[in-house]
């Protein structure tokens, strides 16, 4: 297991990594995403630049040393510059608001299972099932146990 000190280390050469254009994998460890993301899917983040964001989509952002991959929800302009409020899928509510400087890369592409898949959108049926999710620890571990099994 990793120390605090190595893992704060790890994050900030991956934020780096994405500062300068290179792309960035990571493992999914949480369930802050069901049912777009599950634990074990590998993501791979790029670069891009703040005005590409669009509501929909997964970014990644650091927060007192730890990092979040989350959906955008809203763009609020703030002034000159604009801020975004992101969620996890299965979370019942925001994030305090970022400013778009912060995100690190946007989810280009899921490795799950060995297949190469798009960035999930969040429609209807999904949708659904985040809502239910919400409500229920239960629902949670049912989802990603029967992801694990089939």
């Amino acid at each position: 297991m990793a120390t605090t000190t190595e893992a704060r280390a790890r994050l900030e050469l991956t934020a780096e990594l994405l500062k300068r254009g290179e792309r960035m994998s990571l493992r999914v460890n949480g369930a802050s995403m069901l049912p777009s993301l599950f634990p074990g899917d590998l993501l791979t983040f790029r670069r891009c630049a703040p005005e590409e964001i669009v509501v929909g989509d997964i970014v990644l952002f650091m927060r007192e040393g730890r990092c979040f991959v989350h959906r955008v929800a809203e763009r609020m302009a703030a002034g000159a510059a604009s801020r975004l409020r992101t969620r996890g899928d299965a979370l019942p509510a925001c994030d305090a608001p970022l400013g778009e400087t912060e995100v690190l890369g946007r989810l280009a592409t899921v490795e799950r299972k060995g297949r190469r898949l798009p960035p999930p959108r969040l429609g209807p049926v999904r949708s659904l099932v985040a809502g239910l999710v919400r409500r229920s620890a239960w629902a949670a571990r049912a989802l990603v146990a029967a992801h694990n099994r089939f």
